[in-house]
């Protein structure tokens, strides 16, 4: 914790950023990252309340738990190197909008949790694993509802027919809706799903 610090220059030929290496530096307005990067480890800026932007390196292939929860970035552009991306990596942050690469494959739970301007989620169509419908985060098969953007538009949303699963936090905060009619296939609905929906 470092509440002086403003702004870091990480120098070309470091290739991890390791766990809570800024961990609430709450004056942390920028952070520049070398292109030799490959690892952002856990909670490596988690809390830095003041950091509204970042630029991710292309050759970026790991983020870890908690990363940047709670910094306030605004927005996000995932490198189409980057392979896994930890639980609540970017939970809490101001993005608004994000597309997940092709390389993308592992994505820990509540990974765009509470993030209130979040509107949409984009799947490069090349993924394996995961795909995006309506701006709404699925598993390829489109049978587990991943994540609903908190800030999406529309008060009504019907939960495509063929979901069986509905992950913990999918709902939680989405601040614009006021109805969800979930299917008959459903038969498993995560911790907290639908938690903080407050309007």
């Amino acid at each position: 914790q470092n509440s002086g610090l403003q702004s870091v220059t990480i120098p070309e030929g470091i290739t991890r950023i390791g766990r809570s290496a800024f961990f609430w530096c709450s004056n942390l307005v920028s952070c520049d990252l070398p292109d030799s990067l490959l690892t952002i480890d856990n909670d490596a800026f988690e809390w830095c309340g003041s950091l509204q932007k970042i630029n991710l390196p292309t050759n970026l292939q790991s983020i870890g738990d908690f990363a940047f929860d709670g910094s306030k970035i605004t927005s996000l552009s995932l490198p189409v190197s980057l392979q896994s991306v930890g639980r609540y990596a970017f939970a809490s942050t101001d993005i608004s909008s994000v597309t997940i690469p092709a390389s993308l494959t592992s994505i820990g739970e509540f990974a765009f949790s509470g993030c209130q301007n979040l509107s949409s989620i984009k799947v490069d169509s090349a993924n394996t694993v995961y795909a995006s419908v309506g701006g709404v985060l699925f598993n390829k098969e489109k049978s587990v509802l991943l994540q609903y953007p908190c800030a999406k538009r529309g008060a009504f949303y019907d939960v495509p027919s063929g979901v069986t699963t509905i992950s913990g936090d999918a709902f939680a905060s989405a601040s614009n809706l006021l109805g969800v009619t979930i299917p008959d296939g459903v038969d498993s609905i995560g911790d907290r799903a639908f938690s903080k929906c407050n309007r």
